[in-house]
C-alpha cells in the first residue's frame, strides 16, 4: 500500500491511486496528474544535471554533447563565446553533417584547415563535452553535480567557471554546482562553507568533513597555504 503524508492531499479511496502501475513511479505519475507536490518533485529531479552514476563518474561522450548543441544553437553560441574569451586559440566551433552523422571541428588560429574532436586536447574535448551541463543549469536554475570538473583544464580556467555561479548576471536562476576536483587554487575563490576535504580512514573508508567544521579555520583564513602544509588533511601521505 501506498501512503502519502498529509501535504499531498490524497486520501486511501483517491481514485488517482487505481492509475498507479507497480512497475511506474509514483511520483511521476501523480505529476502527470498536476499534483502539485509531485510536479515540483519531478521539476528539480529533472533540474539535475549530473555525469555521474550509481558506478561512479560517466565521462560524458561527445555524441551527446553534440546533439545538445545541434539542437540548441544558443548553446553552441555561447560555448564559442567562453572558447575565445578563455584563449584556446580555437576561433570557432562548427558542427558539420558527415557520413557519421554530426560532427564537431575546430577552426584554430594560423591553421588553413579545420580540426576534428579526435585531434583536439584533452582539456578542449573535455571542456566542449562537459560545457552543456553549465549552460543548461545557468539558463534554467538547477543543479549540476560534476565530478572532477577542470582535471583537463588550465588551473586558471576553474575558478572562472566557478565565478559564473556566484554572480547574478551570469546565474539569474540560483543555479547551484556541487563537484570535485583536485585544483586547490580554487579554494582562494570559494567561502570556507563552500569547502568539504575528503579523506581515507585507516579502514580504507572515505570520510567527508567541511572547512567550517575544522577548528581555527575562521572566514580570513588562508586555506589554500594551509591545505598545502598539510593542516587542513585530505591530502595523500608519500612513503
Amino acid at each position: 500500500n501506498i501512503k502519502f503524508s498529509s501535504e499531498f492531499n490524497i486520501s486511501d479511496n483517491d481514485p488517482v491511486l487505481n492509475r498507479i502501475r507497480p512497475n511506474a513511479s509514483v511520483i511521476s505519475t501523480l505529476a502527470q496528474f498536476n499534483d502539485p507536490i509531485a510536479t515540483a518533485i519531478y521539476r528539480n529531479l529533472n533540474a539535475v544535471m549530473s555525469n555521474v552514476s550509481a558506478f561512479g563518474k560517466d565521462d560524458t561522450p561527445e555524441e551527446y554533447a553534440t546533439s545538445y548543441y545541434n539542437k540548441n544553437n544558443e548553446a553552441l553560441e555561447e560555448l564559442n563565446k567562453q572558447i575565445k574569451k578563455f584563449d584556446f586559440g580555437i576561433q570557432n566551433i562548427k558542427l558539420l553533417k558527415t557520413e557519421n552523422g554530426i560532427r564537431p571541428t575546430f577552426d584554430h588560429k594560423g591553421l588553413d584547415v579545420d580540426i576534428g574532436y579526435d585531434f583536439e586536447s584533452q582539456g578542449t574535448q573535455s571542456f566542449y563535452s562537459l560545457f552543456p551541463y553549465i549552460y543548461f543549469v545557468l539558463q534554467s536554475g538547477g543543479i549540476a553535480v560534476l565530478d572532477e570538473l577542470g582535471g583537463d583544464f588550465h588551473p586558471l580556467l576553474l575558478p572562472e567557471i566557478v565565478k559564473a555561479f556566484q554572480h547574478r548576471e551570469t546565474n539569474p536562476y540560483d543555479a547551484q554546482l556541487i563537484m570535485t576536483c583536485l585544483n586547490a587554487t580554487l579554494f582562494e575563490s570559494l567561502e570556507k562553507e563552500e569547502i568539504f576535504f575528503t579523506e581515507k580512514t585507516e579502514s580504507g573508508e572515505t570520510q567527508i568533513y567541511g572547512a567550517k567544521n575544522i577548528t581555527g579555520v575562521r572566514r580570513d583564513t588562508n586555506i589554500y597555504a594551509k591545505y598545502l602544509l598539510g593542516a587542513l588533511g585530505g591530502i595523500p601521505v608519500v612513503g
